[in-house]
């Protein structure tokens, strides 16, 4: 169970649906909605996952309806109408940056068309939390495209006006990536604690909401940083704890790419100067064949 986590918010007139910093759903950003027993239904069915459950409650007149439609099409991936675009460009830029970038659209746009969207989206934005929500996924296309000081810049903004503790979590956890991103050899101590301290906080925050699989693919990250520095037997539990974490989520894919990162650790400690790690890393890549076998995963096999 995710703690501290609102699905809905339901005031004496109005539902609110909390942005997901989460990733979780799709990045969609959905307006007030007046509180109706139709539209509380129509949301709640939709948060449980049961879309065409909840398009039985309001009629495809109501704006509901066009918010709910458009974004069931960006999670199952269904193809997006142009006039579903217009309509996100008519009633929120952040809609139409992340359904342009994220969707299957008629005529992709170009890797500068959709930052000007996202830029539009920044500048505009109902308040300071939707702008960082935006800011998030804009991050994305960034990082994407290998736009580290661009990105750099972007996020050190963001982090000066988050406010909830959720935005500063997601701008942390993007500089985290960044940071790393930039390190280059011979490493500097002074920027590989950096990135490794930004990883903890983040990881840390995670955990205690109960967002393993996150906090597993931080850990990931923070147990290659542990290893430049040096520090193998820190790297070795941060690497165990994200493969304990997509284990109990049962995620093969995660759990095997965590496996596998795991061997590669301790097969290079073991040439090294650390011959004990032989074995284990033996051991490690047995344990990823039993995820990636080769009926399921013929590449990864090889």
């Amino acid at each position: 169970t995710i703690t501290d986590f609102k699905t809905l918010v339901i005031n004496s007139d109005e539902i609110i649906v909390p942005l997901d910093w989460y990733d979780l759903e799709p990045p969609y950003v959905f307006p007030t909605t007046p509180f109706t027993k139709e539209n509380l239904l129509a949301l709640v069915f939709y948060k449980l996952g049961n879309q065409q459950k909840s398009f039985e409650f309001v009629s495809e007149e109501s704006l509901l309806y066009q918010h709910l439609l458009i974004a069931t099409h960006l999670q199952f991936g269904y193809e997006i109408s142009s006039s579903m675009v217009d309509f996100c460009y008519r009633t929120s830029l952040h809609n139409n940056a992340v359904v342009n970038y994220y969707g299957i659209v008629e005529g992709p746009k170009s890797n500068e068309e959709l930052k000007k969207e996202f830029s539009e989206a920044l500048s505009k934005a109902e308040n300071d939390e939707i702008r960082v929500f935006t800011a998030k996924h804009f991050l994305n296309l960034l990082l994407d495209y290998g736009e580290l000081k661009e990105a750099k810049r972007l996020v050190e903004a963001q982090l000066s006006i988050a406010i909830s503790n959720d935005a500063k979590n997601a701008m942390s956890t993007h500089l985290a990536g960044i940071l790393m991103a930039e390190l280059e050899v011979p490493y500097s101590k002074k920027k590989l604690d950096e990135v490794h301290d930004v990883q903890l906080s983040a990881i840390a925050y995670y955990e205690s909401k109960n967002l393993k699989v996150q906090a597993g693919m931080l850990l990931v990250d923070a147990a290659e940083i542990a290893n430049f520095k040096k520090d193998y037997i820190a790297s070795k539990e941060l690497i165990n704890k994200a493969i304990q974490y997509f284990k109990q989520a049962d995620i093969p894919e995660f759990l095997g790419e965590a496996g596998f990162k795991k061997g590669i650790l301790l097969y290079t400690w073991s040439k090294n100067g650390s011959p004990q790690y032989y074995k284990a890393a033996i051991n490690a890549f047995q344990d990823v064949l039993k995820v990636f076998k080769r009926d399921t995963h013929p590449q990864k096999f090889a």
